[in-house]
């Protein structure tokens, strides 16, 4: 049976999306995007999914919006671009949002919105092949999908620049070596890179996971004293719950913890 142009896979705690537009090298129309933004929804509030990965099928994460399709639909241009630009809303805001950890494993080109879908993960894995391009730029568009907020705090603003004002191509070792992704890996070793990742953080104190995932946020928009009450507030829920209790008795005992039933 073949499979939808976005579809879901959960195993041990882990569910995985996966974007499958082979054809369109993985790019997305608005159908895409409500397919996207209901899997991001559903994992998000599933209580048995402690880590999402977000990828595509293997030699390409996403090319970005499919213009092809959106230039032929029936609805006038304006219209279906808000249409489209909202719901890429919806599915960063559940990226970020969501209290759990989100991993973009990128196995080829990320471009326009598929760029920064991508960079949306709160964890980047990407092969050798990955590319990353702002290419919004060569189409007549602004950036999308949180572009301008995500990519001057990875690369700083002169660089965020540069690549969105000329929408070059950075390649996987570069996009490593100014900060873009977490690691790059050979093509061979991404898949099993990102599932033992993925395995670590589902085995992590989800709780602890989740607050300092919040914090993170907040520090970049907020003020040091808001994320300091944020951490401390943490830290007590941390006792409350048992994940530290747990932890301090594992720490103590030299052995692993195990936070899967706290």
């Amino acid at each position: 049976m073949e499979k939808p142009e976005v579809f879901s896979e959960k195993k041990d705690l882990i569910t995985t999306i996966t974007l499958n537009r082979p054809e369109r090298k993985n790019a997305v129309r608005y159908q895409t995007l409500v397919m996207i933004a209901n899997e991001m929804a559903m994992a998000a509030e599933d209580e048995e999914t402690r880590v999402v990965v977000l990828t595509g099928v293997p030699g390409s994460f996403s090319a970005g919006a499919d213009l092809k399709e959106g230039m032929e639909g029936d609805e006038p241009a304006e219209r279906m671009m808000e249409l489209t630009t909202r719901t890429a809303q919806k599915i960063i805001t559940w990226m970020v949002t969501m209290p759990k950890p989100v991993i973009t494993k990128v196995d080829g080109p990320a471009v326009g919105f598929g760029c920064n879908l991508a960079l949306a993960g709160d964890l980047v894995i990407a092969s050798e092949r990955a590319r990353f391009s702002e290419i919004f730029v060569k189409v007549g568009l602004a950036t999308d999908g949180g572009g301008a907020f995500i990519l001057p705090r990875l690369v700083g603003l002169r660089k965020a620049f540069e690549m969105i004002f000329t929408g070059e191509f950075i390649e996987g070792k570069k996009a490593e070596e100014i900060g873009l992704v977490t690691r790059v890996v050979p093509v061979a070793d991404l898949d099993r890179v990102v599932d033992e990742l993925a395995q670590k953080l589902a085995r992590g104190p989800r709780r602890a996971m989740a607050a300092t995932k919040a914090a993170l946020y907040r520090g970049l928009h907020g003020n040091m004293m808001e994320v300091l009450e944020m951490e401390t507030k943490a830290q007590i829920n941390a006792v409350k719950n048992g994940e530290f209790t747990e932890g301090a008795m594992a720490f103590i005992q030299r052995r692993d913890p195990d936070f899967r039933n706290i």
